[in-house]
Order: structure tokens, then sequence, then C-alpha cells
């Protein structure tokens, strides 16, 4: 039995141009290398073997294409199908924009672009991920009620001189589950479409996705919660938190919004919820601070500074689920 001839340039010579005329033209090559180490002499030239070549050539030339661009495409769909990863898709850049100096209410669309402007001056375009309403308001308390003490939150301002209401922690009786309360004075009476961001330090913690699914409380007039002025969040476009009315939390309702494409969960979303865009009066009702809160505030709000705390405030509490700890 004849030895096994080896290939004088690798695997009939295919490593560098896959194209047929190339492959025929390494075929033809290989055969003559061949010929030559078995008989001694070149071979004759034979029409019908240069046919063969080309044709072989060709069919090579096939395999390898599909080798580079069908095969590894195919493999890739087939494992991802097999294993069930999700699609693969782009997510956007996502972004809270606040707004300042609003004199009156004005809707602001999904269709609407916001744009702003890099730190090297390139102007960045972003699309609002749901309908809001820009309303003149403005923050008059944050709180958190855990246990028995009670975190002031910032971000809120005092009527006159535009301070800060203080970051302190007082001693509340007696313990309670944790509560997140918020004081908004608007100046229209109305908070429908209205937009609040929660900005956490951190991003995806307990405290975020406590918040995302709990329940809003609409306060009464006196100050206390009831099941027709709460508001239940569901998720929207990038992770938007929408709030709706309890008793339509459950109805399937059409909007411009569910006609939208979909857009993954950013960073942001569960972090920034919205009112209901059409929220009735009824249920919107200024009242005195709640109970539990009224010596607390006693103590840290100057008087020259309470005049809406006395006129009445739009305060909303949000209760967090038992045993989460260190909100504030």
């Amino acid at each position: 039995m004849a030895d096994p001839i080896p290939s004088s340039s690798g695997l009939v010579g295919l490593g560098r141009d896959r194209q047929a005329p190339a492959v025929a033209k390494d075929l033809h090559h290989e055969f003559e290398t061949a010929f030559a180490q078995v008989y001694g002499t070149a071979p004759q030239s034979d029409p019908m073997l240069e046919a063969l070549f080309q044709a072989l050539a060709v069919q090579v030339a096939r395999v390898y294409h599909d080798a580079e661009q069908v095969f590894p495409e195919r493999v890739i769909d087939d494992i991802v199908d097999a294993i069930g990863l999700p699609s693969a898709s782009a997510v956007p850049s996502q972004t809270v924009v606040a707004f300042d100096e609003v004199d009156v209410p004005e809707a602001i669309g999904t269709d609407v672009p916001l744009i702003g402007f890099s730190p090297t001056g390139e102007e960045l375009r972003f699309l609002p991920d749901a309908d809001l309403r820009l309303v003149p308001a403005t923050l008059r308390f944050a709180a958190v009620l855990e246990g028995d003490r009670l975190d002031v939150l910032r971000g809120a301002t005092m009527e006159g001189s535009g301070a800060p209401v203080p970051s302190s922690r007082l001693r509340i009786e007696p313990r309670r589950a944790p509560i997140l309360f918020l004081a908004i004075e608007a100046a229209g009476g109305d908070l429908s479409g209205l937009g609040v961001h929660f900005n956490l330090t951190k991003l995806g913690s307990a405290i975020e996705s406590a918040v995302a699914r709990s329940p809003w409380q609409l306060l009464d007039r006196d100050g206390l919660a009831t099941e027709a002025r709460t508001l239940l969040p569901r998720v929207g476009r990038g992770g938007a938190q929408l709030l709706e009315l309890l008793e339509r939390a459950n109805a399937a309702s059409v909007s411009a919004e569910t006609s939208l494409p979909d857009l993954p969960i950013g960073p942001y979303g569960p972090q920034t919820f919205r009112l209901p865009a059409l929220l009735d009066r009824a249920v919107q009702e200024r009242s005195a601070p709640p109970a539990l809160l009224r010596s607390a505030l006693a103590r840290l709000i100057p008087e020259e500074a309470r005049r809406p705390f006395d006129d009445g405030l739009f305060w909303i509490a949000i209760p967090l689920p038992a045993g989460l700890t260190d909100v504030a």
C-alpha cells in the first residue's frame, strides 16, 4: 500500500483565497505535485481533468462561503433558541429632566423631543417615556417614618426664603412600619400628570423596588387614607411607573401610549412616577398634616414658613413593606 502523499501547501492550499478560480488553481498545483512525486514527471494536459477541477472548485468555494456566512448565524440562532435567551435589542439611553419656573400647566406628549447638550457641545435628543404634565408645584415636605423615628429627606423647600427644609431625625411614638410622606403645594390645585422622581443613591436597591410596588395614598381633608384615593403603579415604557386609581388599575384602557413601541426598563424607570393624566378633583383634597407628623412639623418648620401647611397641602403617604429597614 502506498504511503499518504503530503500536501505541499496545507489542506488543498485553501488557506488564502477561497474564490473558485483560486481554488481550481490550487487543486491543479496539488495534482501536479502529487503526480510528480509518484511518477517522476509532469502530467500531460487533460481537458476533462481541468473541467473536473473547475467544477470541484465551485463546490468547495460554496462550502467555504456557507461556513463563513451562513453556518455561524444558524448555529447561533439555534443555540439562542435552545437555551431560551431573550432576543437582543438595543437599549436606548435614559435620563431624568427637572423643569424650573413652571407658571402654568403644560402637557408634554411622547412625541415632543427634549433637547440638551453634552459637555462637549453635541446635541442630545430624548423623547418622554410617557405623556406628562408640567405642573406649577413645589415639594414642601418629604420624610420617612420608620419605627420610632422620623427622617426628613432632602429636596423640599420652605415658602418665602426658598431655603431647603433641613435634613434631621426626630423620635416619634408609637413605632410603625415604614411610611414615606410627601407634601406638595400645587398652584393650580391639580396634580394630574405630575412626575415625581426619587433620586436614590443606589440603582436597583431594595428600597427602589419597594417604592415601585407600593400603593400611593392621596390623603383626604382630614389627613386620612381611603380606598377611593389609593393609586397603584404599573410599569410603562422604559420602566416608568404610571400610577392609576385603584378602581381603574385593573381596567383595560387604550391610549396613545399603548400604541408606542415598547422599550426595555431603563436605569431610572423604577425611580420615576407619574400621577394619572386625568385625576378627578374629587380625589384631590388639600389637608392639614397627618396627625402623626403635626408635633414634628411644629419643631421643624419656622413660623414664617407655615402658611402652606396651615392652608393645606396635597399629602401623599406611601406605606412600604414591613421589615424594610434603613429607608432614609
